[in-house]
C-alpha cells in the first residue's frame, strides 16, 4: 500500500470504573473486513508484525484523535503513545501511556473505540502498525476499532481507463516493495531518512488519490 489503510476495523475501547485501560487490543487475530467492503485482511505473523512496527519512529507507535494523524492540518495532538506490543490468542495487544487529556476524556465516555492503522501487502496481509486513533464510529462489527469513511471521500476514478488502473497498482505495489526492504536497512540514521522519504511520497499519493 502506498499509505497506511485505516477506517477498516473498530475494536472496543473498554474503559472500567472511570479509568483508561493500560493495554488495548487494536488488531484482532485471523482474518478480519469492515462493514463498508474494505478487506480481507490476514494477521498471520503477529510476531513479525510487532518487530516491524516498533522499528521505526524509535519504537514509539502513536495513538491519535479519528486519525487526525493523516489529515493535512493536524491541530489535535496525540492521545498517548505505544512502546509496547504482544501477541496474545485474540490478536495484538499494545500498552498506551495516555495523555493527561485522553485518560479523562476515555474515563468519562467521550472515546469508545480504536482504530488502527495498517500497513498490507498486495494480498491483504498485515505488515505493520502504523498508528491508533481514538474514534466513535465504529466499522467493525466485532469488539474492535476503526472509522468509516464516506463514499464522498473516495476517489473518482471514472476517467482512468483499466490501463491507468494498472499503473496506479504498481505503483503502490512497489511503494510497499521498497518500504519492506528499508525495514532491513542495518543503519538506523539511513532507515529514519529513507522512511521519511518514503512517508512524503505515500503522502503525495494519498493527496492525489492513488
Amino acid at each position: 500500500m502506498s499509505t497506511p489503510i485505516y477506517g477498516h476495523v473498530t475494536l472496543e475501547l473498554h474503559a472500567q470504573q472511570g479509568t483508561a485501560p493500560e493495554w488495548i487490543r487494536i488488531l484482532p487475530a485471523g482474518t478480519f473486513k469492515g462493514t463498508d467492503g474494505r478487506g480481507p485482511f490476514t494477521l498471520n505473523d503477529a510476531q513479525s508484525v510487532i518487530k516491524l512496527s516498533l522499528s521505526r519512529d524509535g519504537g514509539i507507535i502513536p495513538v491519535d484523535y479519528n486519525h487526525s494523524l493523516y489529515a493535512a492540518k493536524q491541530t489535535d495532538g496525540a492521545a498517548g503513545w505505544i512502546n509496547q506490543l504482544e501477541s496474545r490468542d485474540d490478536g495484538i495487544w499494545a500498552r498506551v501511556d495516555w495523555t493527561p487529556r485522553a485518560r479523562q476524556a476515555i474515563a468519562d465516555n467521550e472515546w469508545r473505540f480504536l482504530s488502527p492503522a495498517i500497513q498490507t501487502n498486495a494480498a491483504g496481509d498485515v505488515l505493520s502498525i502504523d498508528s491508533v486513533g481514538l474514534v466513535n464510529k465504529p466499522n467493525f462489527n466485532l469488539p474492535i476499532l476503526n472509522a468509516q469513511e464516506t463514499e464522498a471521500a473516495q476517489p473518482d476514478l471514472g476517467c482512468l481507463d483499466a490501463a491507468d488502473i494498472a499503473l496506479m497498482t504498481r505503483i503502490q505495489d512497489d511503494i510497499a516493495a521498497v518500504r519492506g526492504r528499508l525495514s532491513s536497512c542495518s543503519s538506523p540514521q539511513l532507515h529514519a531518512a529513507q522512511m521519511e522519504k518514503a512517508t512524503l511520497e505515500a503522502e503525495i499519493m494519498k493527496n492525489l488519490g492513488l
